[in-house]
């Protein structure tokens, strides 16, 4: 957004200075961004990647992580995550996703740790239900606060108990809120991250990423 006072353009977190073409403040991530430079953008590579809030865009890793799951139902490139200190995980305005200090590992999001990596990949399918016109913002808002006002409520009513394929693309398809879709991905990541899901989740895995067993 282009201030005409301060001719500058905020960019999320930050403003830019395009008549010196340089950030006014560093980076508040700090370390977790571009490495030392602090005030470096997308890694210096903003034709591939973006970064609306002006946090963190995903590591090359993080990318590959996204797209084995979710396939070109999200553009990782779209997606921004950090750590906050406030206990949840959310997927905010922007695809900015943030999770709990607990889930990175050296300012990454600790792929090698099956739950770290499941928390990662509810957020992230929260981006696709976007994507799929859902109403992430307002289902996501009143059952966080029926946790908060009802001790023991629980958001997700999903136990995993479900082991036929077919029985359990149905549970998926014909759950009525975008929580309860995203607490089977992250159970189907979580099982699948430990090698224990014995292709319960294969219609998900099909219908978010088709060519995740093959393509013709």
């Amino acid at each position: 957004m282009y201030d005409k006072d301060t001719k500058l353009i905020r960019f999320g977190a930050r403003d830019y200075d395009p008549q010196t073409g340089r950030w006014t403040a560093k980076d508040p991530i700090r370390f977790d961004g571009d490495g030392p430079n602090l005030y470096g953008y997308t890694q210096n590579d903003p034709i591939n990647f973006r970064d609306s809030s002006g946090l963190r865009s995903l590591t090359d890793r993080e990318q590959a992580f996204v797209i084995s799951y979710f396939g070109d139902q999200v553009d990782p490139a779209d997606l921004d995550v950090s750590g906050w200190l406030f206990g949840g995980a959310i997927n905010g305005p922007g695809d900015n996703i943030k999770l709990p200090l607990w889930v990175f590992k050296n300012g990454r999001v600790n792929l090698d740790d099956s739950k770290a990596a499941a928390l990662f990949a509810h957020e992230v399918f929260h981006s696709v239900q976007k994507n799929w016109g859902k109403p992430v913002y307002f289902q996501g808002f009143f059952l966080a606060m029926c946790q908060v006002l009802i001790p023991g409520y629980d958001v997700y009513d999903f136990d995993g108990s479900i082991s036929d394929s077919d029985k359990m693309l149905s549970e998926f398809l014909n759950n009525s809120t975008t929580e309860q879709q995203a607490a089977i991905v992250q159970q189907m990541v979580l099982e699948e991250e430990k090698g224990t899901s014995s292709g319960k989740y294969r219609g998900i895995r099909e219908l978010l990423n088709p060519c995740v067993y093959g393509c013709n």
